[in-house]
C-alpha cells in the first residue's frame, strides 16, 4: 500500500516537469517570457515587467533542462515502484 502511495505523485511529477521542459526548450520559451510569479507582481504593482537579460535567459534554460533531468528521473523512479509492485 505504501508503494502505491508513492507511485501516485510520480504518475503526474515525471510527465508534468518532463513536458513543461521540452515545450520550453523547442519554443525557445526560456528566451524572452517572464516567469508567472514576476508576472503577477508586476501586474498587481502596475508596472511592466523589466526586460529579460543575459542571466535571466541563462538560469530560464538551465530550469528548462533540469525540469527534463528531473522529469526523465522521476519516470525511472515509477518504472522503478511499478516493477517493485509487480514483483511482489
Amino acid at each position: 500500500m505504501k508503494d502505491i502511495g508513492l507511485a501516485l505523485p510520480l504518475t503526474t511529477l515525471g510527465p508534468i516537469f518532463m513536458l513543461s521542459g521540452i515545450a520550453s526548450v523547442r519554443k525557445q520559451h526560456w528566451r524572452d517570457s517572464v516567469p508567472l510569479g514576476e508576472l503577477l507582481i508586476d501586474r498587481i504593482a502596475g508596472v511592466e515587467p523589466p526586460p529579460r537579460n543575459r542571466l535571466d535567459r541563462g538560469f530560464a534554460r538551465f530550469q528548462a533542462w533540469m525540469n527534463i533531468v528531473l522529469g526523465a528521473f522521476f519516470t525511472l523512479c515509477l518504472v522503478a515502484v511499478i516493477i517493485s509492485l509487480l514483483s511482489e
